[in-house]
């Protein structure tokens, strides 16, 4: 109406131009209300894409947070089981660590450490903290017996150990990769968990844990519940810590070894010394007669022994004794007999009498597949006369001064401990020969005829024992530089070679 008033009022002209203006206007004014709305439109937008940046800001604040956090638990975990290495305490106190540090450290429910047996090949629970769900097969028998009894299911897990090849646990163990379940039933080898719900579901993580080329077990953690599974992130920390506990489950070990072996050294050292005491501290001064003695151990302590026992004033006897076998069981058999020898010979001359009790007594006491032998002579410093009987030792050397004649002297005899009595009895004998002025009688173990060359193929053998202690005779060397050259020529045919058995000698010379 106010254009064509316009046109009424102008003729025309001017109403036309006053349209146009007003036109012109109005578009003005339409365009800024749509401009407007464009601005309110993104102002929107702006507002909301400020608030989501907040939030996703906000979230990062919190998982960095939560890292922080983690990162914080792993360093203490880290610390504390280094502290625990550095006090060097308990094994079970560093099971219990590793296991409660791991679950602490990725927020488990719970974890578990199985530790390998070689012997038996079994994967043995160790530690399985209080909270920890099953991890292996429950057999539905154990299930229908146990029922929802928690405390029964976890005194039976406690007790199981399982094949190393059973299970998701055998599975990371013989594969040595870790795993991450989202629920452990997804694995091919279980067969269910007690429960019902979402306690049924299982989140789990298993790494192989491996010192070198050793692998000593696996560790496992799990958290039971349905949309808290663990996430990589977890898992590659997991890793981590499962990498942290085998580096000081192996360290413990060689520790342990180490102070297991000092303990042992230690005690075969005191053993050692106990040994030496029991030995002849010097020969006796006996009239008519000159001896000298030597006990030279393959290892810490010996099996082989020799003693000198004064009976009355006019007899001595002299013991020369050979366990079979060595270390610490052939010492342990030797100081036995040792004992024996002593308490039988007590108001006897004759050695065979000795021997045949000594055998008796100790056959109830001696493994069956030990035994030994032993040579036992009776000197008489009246009549110079030896009575000898040997009892499957090593026939010993006489040397007669009159003709520079080697002499072995063969009496027979069962070695000690390989028959009750009866046939011990019947098979050994005593011989009484005399020493002549200037005779020499040497004693010996098998640890010299069968010292090694360097090369570990010849013996040095009784042949070679002869010629020596012939030389030394009848060069008139007394009993003691006699018995130092032949450990001299056993020492320089073996070349510096280990020494493989005991090695004893003993010489007696007639004045």
């Amino acid at each position: 109406m106010v254009a064509e008033l316009l046109i009424a009022l102008a003729g025309g002209g001017i109403a036309a131009v006053l349209a146009r203006q007003w036109r012109r206007q109005r578009e003005r004014a339409d365009s800024a209300g749509l401009a407007l709305d464009t601005l309110r439109s993104e102002h929107t937008a702006l507002t909301a894409a400020h608030r989501a940046l907040e939030s996703s800001h906000a979230a990062l604040a919190r998982e960095h947070q939560s890292h922080d956090a983690e990162e914080h638990r792993m360093f203490e975990f880290l610390h504390e089981l280094g502290a625990t290495l550095y006090a060097d305490t308990s094994a079970r106190k560093l099971h219990r660590h590793i296991v409660r540090g791991a679950a602490a450290v990725v927020e488990a429910r719970g974890g578990a450490l199985y530790l390998h047996d070689a012997p038996s090949g079994l994967l043995v629970p160790t530690i399985i903290s209080r909270d920890c769900p099953p991890l292996i097969e429950l057999p539905p028998a154990v299930i229908d017996k146990l029922g929802h009894d928690i405390a029964a299911v976890r005194n039976h897990v406690r007790l199981q150990s399982i094949v190393e090849t059973t299970g998701a646990l055998g599975d990371v163990f013989g594969s040595g990769r870790a795993l991450r379940l989202d629920d452990l039933r997804a694995h091919s080898a279980f067969a269910g968990l007690p429960g019902t719900g979402d306690d049924r579901v299982l989140s789990v993580m298993i790494a192989p844990l491996t010192y070198g080329t050793k692998r000593l077990g696996v560790l496992a953690v799990a958290r039971p519940g349905a949309g808290r599974a663990f996430t990589v992130h977890d898992f590659d920390v997991f890793r981590s810590i499962a990498e942290q506990s085998a580096f000081a489950l192996g360290s413990a070990m060689i520790q342990q070894e180490a102070a297991q072996k000092r303990r042992i050294e230690d005690e075969l050292a005191r053993a050692s010394e106990i040994q030496r005491i029991l030995l002849p501290s010097r020969p006796p001064a006996f009239p008519g007669f000159v001896l000298a003695g030597a006990c030279q151990p393959a290892t810490v302590v010996s099996g082989d022994y020799y003693d000198f026992i004064r009976l009355d004033d006019t007899h001595l006897g002299v013991v020369i004794a050979d366990v079979s076998g060595k270390g610490v069981p052939a010492s342990l058999v030797m100081a036995t007999c040792r004992g024996l020898v002593r308490v039988s010979a007590e108001q006897q001359l004759s050695p065979v009498a000795v021997l045949r009790r000594v055998n008796r007594l100790l056959f109830a006491d001696i493994r069956e597949d030990m035994f030994v032998s032993l040579a036992y002579c009776i000197l008489n410093s009246t009549t110079g006369e030896v009575t000898m009987v040997r009892a499957g030792h090593d026939p010993p050397l006489l040397f007669h001064r009159a003709d520079g004649r080697i002499e072995p002297l063969k009496p027979p005899g069962l070695a000690l401990g390989v028959d009750k009595g009866p046939v011990f009895d019947r098979a050994t004998h005593e011989t009484t020969f005399r020493m002549e002025p200037g005779d020499r009688l040497l004693l010996y173990t098998d640890g010299v005829t069968e010292a090694l060359d360097a090369a570990g193929r010849h013996e040095f053998g009784g042949a070679r024992l002869a010629g020596v202690f012939e030389r030394e005779a009848a060069a008139g060397a007394a009993p003691q530089p006699l018995l130092g050259a032949v450990q001299t020529a056993v020492a320089a045919f073996s070349a510096g070679a280990r020494q493989h058995d005991d090695i004893t000698l003993v010489v007696i010379e007639r004045e």
